[in-house]
């Protein structure tokens, strides 16, 4: 999907933001958020959008951190598995009950799992507190630069109730004669703080049943792997997702994954560097180039990562 940048909101630096009317969400004990997005880059934190009040920084706040979407509501964070690739178009929703507690992000028109807080009733939203590109830590102020949204916003709207399933589906507007480059850049990020592997644009063939042969249709899935021990990762089940169908010819670029030999071969492994000191602050990354994760056997789901070359960069 390509959205004609002249027409939306591209935040591009620190401090790039748009003030909303409070009134928007201030005294809603019901509400849907819906947007559409490009991220530059997903291996940042970034918020997304921002409500608060003098007592609660973040009321109402949709933020994006290790490739996760994570709503708080009145300040506690809520733990969703919806995920968000780097420079491709997304839509959003964010549907939020203060009656139930329960809270839904849709991404492209499919609900994740309903997650619940005890914390109920309207939201209360000061005026100068709703915002769009960032993270306030106080109402209008204390923004950090660490936590810029970097990307592209559309198609922005508030509705005042919960949406459908089916509503949100037609919110859902990609641009019919979209296709999948000729070369995509997979991503392979390694994150130390929840020793997570998170794998985006794998490459999988699909199986003829009847002979157990690899047959030419492929799909893009995404995927994450929790690491077991050292060089050893376990593939979580419940992330695997199907992005779409792959109709180009070229596969440079991609995770592939090779059924015959239970591997995946990755062109670029990007692992996250930490200092543990305190609360522990992200340093520079480090890159793997054309790792190979080997699945040894087949009753398991454990993967051993093999050749990894250190380099400055993939490109």
């Amino acid at each position: 999907m390509e959205r004609k940048k002249e027409s939306a909101y591209s935040f591009d630096k620190y401090k790039e933001l748009i003030k909303l009317p409070h009134t928007i969400l201030d005294g809603l004990t019901e509400f849907t958020f819906s947007i559409h997005l490009k991220l530059f880059d997903n291996s940042k934190a970034m918020g997304i959008l921002s409500g608060a009040n003098s007592n609660s920084d973040n009321e109402a706040l949709l933020f994006f951190d290790e490739l996760t979407l994570s709503p708080h509501i009145k300040g506690p964070r809520l733990e969703t598995s919806a995920t968000i690739n780097s420079n491709k178009w997304t839509h959003i929703a964010w549907v939020h009950s203060g009656s139930s507690g329960k809270t839904i992000i849709y991404v492209n028109g499919i609900p994740g799992k309903a997650v619940v807080t005890n914390k109920l009733g309207a939201v209360k939203i000061s005026p100068n507190g709703l915002w769009l590109g960032n993270d306030q830590d106080s109402v209008g102020g204390s923004w950090d630069a660490s936590q810029q949204f970097l990307g592209i916003m559309d198609d922005i709207s508030f509705y005042n109730r919960i949406l459908s399933e089916s509503e949100i589906q037609q919110l859902y507007k990609p641009i019919e004669d979209e296709k999948p480059p000729v070369e995509i850049s997979s991503k392979a990020t390694y994150y130390s703080k929840n020793k997570t592997l998170y794998l985006e644009s794998i490459l999988v063939p699909f199986i003829d049943e009847f002979s157990g042969e690899e047959t030419d249709i492929k799909g893009i899935f995404d995927a994450q792997l929790k690491e077991k021990n050292r060089f050893e990762f376990e593939l979580i089940v419940s992330s695997i997702t199907f992005n779409e169908m792959f109709e180009a010819e070229q596969t440079s670029g991609y995770i592939l994954y090779n059924h015959k030999k239970r591997s995946v071969k990755i062109p670029c492994f990007k692992v996250m560097t930490i200092a543990n000191f305190g609360n522990g602050i992200e340093g520079k990354p480090i890159y793997y180039k054309n790792v190979l994760l080997k699945q040894r056997h087949v009753a398991d789901l454990i993967f051993y990562a093999e050749d990894m070359t250190k380099v400055d960069s993939c490109n």
